[in-house]
């Protein structure tokens, strides 16, 4: 697991919150809710249906949570941002993340 520097914190944050509207109209668009069982059905759908997006992925090994949510992730990540880095930030922080898909927060 990563050690985040503030900066980095903050950069992993602040793209977390950025774009968790985007990924939570994607969820409910797709019929799905914010249970963590529902996210990580979604997130092993989605990767199985873009093969060439996620070559690594493999059916017999479904993802967890913080996988998933970097799948949901996936078409906003810029090259500012490592996917592992991303993952681990997900698993630091996972309240906070579903917090922020579902508005919970607030």
């Amino acid at each position: 697991m990563a050690t985040f520097t503030s900066e980095q914190y903050e950069h992993y944050k602040a793209f977390v919150d950025t774009h968790s509207n985007e990924v939570a109209e994607f969820i409910m668009n797709s019929k799905h809710d914010f249970t963590p069982e529902s996210l990580i059905k979604l997130g092993n759908d989605e990767a199985q249906n873009n093969f060439m997006d996620f070559p690594d992925y493999d059916e017999n090994e479904p993802l967890g949570i913080e996988d998933s949510l970097v799948v949901l992730y996936f078409d906003y990540v810029e090259d500012d941002i490592e996917f592992n880095k991303l993952y681990d930030f997900f698993c630091e922080n996972l309240k906070y993340c579903l917090w922020k898909l579902t508005g919970a927060e607030n």
